[in-house]
């Protein structure tokens, strides 16, 4: 959606991002550093090999993080590192319904719940009041 600097009308522009398309999913959070936009965790389809899968469920619990990079406004690209989580270090537990807040370089993830059989990576699934921290490279902010 495109909206004029004053809040005027707008108009919604179709886009088909490059590059690897995160799995479908729901309950993910997402920040922006204005460079790029970040997506982490979410649950989504069973289908998925990148996650715990519950095939009983149909379901997945994602810890992954995904980066649309906004470079080129009108042609995103997704975008992920070799890492496998997109970021060296231990991820968070795999979750959904959490909350992302970003501040300079700083993305901190909140909360969420491992609650429901589809969290599969969890041994005791609870609701969760941790805070995580990942902090990006200079890179990442041009």
């Amino acid at each position: 959606l495109e909206v004029d600097e004053h809040g005027g009308t707008g108009s919604w522009i179709p886009t088909k991002p490059q590059g690897v398309t995160p799995s479908d999913r729901y309950g993910l959070s997402a920040v922006t550093n204005g460079h790029g936009i970040y997506i982490f965790g979410g649950t989504g389809p069973a289908e998925d090999t990148r996650a715990a899968a519950a095939p009983d469920r149909g379901a997945v619990c994602h810890n992954d993080c995904a980066i649309l990079s906004l470079q080129q406004p009108h042609r995103p690209v997704w975008r992920r590192d070799r890492h496998g989580h997109g970021f060296p270090g231990e991820p968070p537990l795999p979750r959904h319904g959490h909350a992302s807040a970003i501040k300079g370089r700083d993305v901190f993830i909140v909360g969420g719940s491992t609650s429901g059989s589809y969290c599969k990576k969890d041994p005791a699934p609870r609701l969760l009041n941790d805070v995580h921290l990942l902090t990006l490279s200079a890179t990442a902010q041009s």
